[in-house]
């Protein structure tokens, strides 16, 4: 059990500061920040589904 909460944190994590990331570095140029963010969502929400595992 322990083993997915760890991997949901990081999962988590690494949507954040992508999200972050895309929202400052990607200023400009707003289709890949658009992507980037659809991404981000689908991310965080499988981080979310490993919760749900564990």
């Amino acid at each position: 059990m322990r083993l997915w909460i760890v991997c949901a944190a990081l999962n988590g994590l690494c949507a954040v500061g992508v999200g972050a990331w895309a929202t400052i570095g990607l200023a400009e140029s707003p289709v890949a920040a658009d992507l980037v963010g659809t991404a981000v969502q689908y991310q965080m929400w499988h981080a979310l589904a490993l919760v749900g595992v564990a």
